[in-house]
């Protein structure tokens, strides 16, 4: 009997998926099993994460993270469904404590804390993401102090990074997967459908999740392309469950939006500018003139890694 599947999105992840597995297969007075999507990848991933004795599903074609963890999902046998990325490590008691947790709770879902790590022998120094301290942490989540917790911008702190377990019977009873058209904050998104559909999601304050903070990943990486598509699931999901909003929740999506369009007039602004095209730039900056503090934010980073390289380097 399987307790909990450990679905693995992997996309051209040779030099980590091993790493990854291996963690994975460590968790401790808990059965496992262990489920890689391998996006389509152009190297070495399946075949690694096969030797390092994961079950492997070759996607046709690459799909991004959401649609791989559908894959994953869809051939999971476990009561429980333990989200973990390529590139990251685990704590070996972290499933069975937050299993643990979620039936002591009656949790749908769970929200581990995470450590950002740019090197793991830094883990152990590396404050938890979400500190215990932050004001208005919650312990039960609902709608709005999701939502409240939730902080786009690149200075912020969003609880779209903590990583979650799930009810298996949950996603079954209410038909819940995670959105294929989102490449980046698919895992907020499926976190907030949850709690739109009376989901109990609470927060585990444990950081026993190793999340690898590099420069190349998705998650570092700006495409225009893909924050427009997490504006429109955004409209999708208040259309979807108008009935359900109260004012707040309504507000707060707002608040998200405006951020949204204010880090993507910063970037292509900062694009046009790079490009040498001044009237786009200008263009661009008059629809939204609230990004020009981000804007200029970005332009004396970029400045400081010019003048006083040393500060960058990890």
């Amino acid at each position: 009997m399987v307790e909990a599947t450990i679905i693995i999105a992997a996309w051209n992840a040779e030099d980590s998926v091993a790493d990854c597995i291996a963690h994975a297969r460590g968790q401790s007075h808990v059965t496992c099993e262990i489920v890689v999507a391998d996006d389509a990848s152009c190297d070495e991933t399946a075949a690694r994460a096969h030797n390092a004795g994961a079950r492997v599903l070759r996607l046709p074609q690459n799909g991004g993270p959401a649609a791989a963890r559908n894959a994953a999902l869809a051939a999971a046998q476990g009561d429980w469904i333990v989200v973990l990325d390529s590139d990251d490590r685990i704590e070996p008691g972290r499933t069975r404590r937050m299993i643990d947790l979620a039936l002591r709770r009656s949790a749908d879902v769970v929200l581990g804390n995470i450590r950002r790590v740019a090197r793991w022998e830094d883990a152990e120094s590396t404050p938890p993401f979400i500190p215990p301290e932050i004001p208005g942490t919650a312990d039960v989540f609902d709608l709005e102090s999701y939502l409240a917790m939730d902080d786009v911008l690149p200075a912020g702190r969003s609880v779209g990074y903590l990583k979650p377990i799930f009810n298996r019977a949950f996603l079954d009873r209410t038909g819940l997967r995670y959105d294929p058209q989102l490449r980046n904050g698919e895992d907020f998104h499926i976190i907030l459908a949850c709690l739109a559909t009376g989901g109990r999601v609470i927060f585990d304050p444990v950081a026993d999740y190793l999340y690898r903070a590099r420069p190349g990943s998705v998650s570092h990486r700006m495409n225009l392309d893909h924050l427009d598509a997490l504006m429109a699931a955004d409209i999708r999901f208040a259309a979807r469950h108008s009935d359900r909003l109260t004012d707040q929740s309504r507000a707060l999506l707002a608040r998200r939006r405006g951020d949204q369009a204010r880090l993507g007039t910063s970037e292509r602004v900062l694009h046009a500018l790079k490009a040498g095209k001044a009237g786009p730039a200008l263009a661009n900056l008059a629809q939204h003139p609230g990004a020009a503090g981000m804007i200029l934010g970005k332009l004396a980073e970029a400045l400081g890694k010019r003048v006083f390289p040393e500060r960058y380097l990890k």
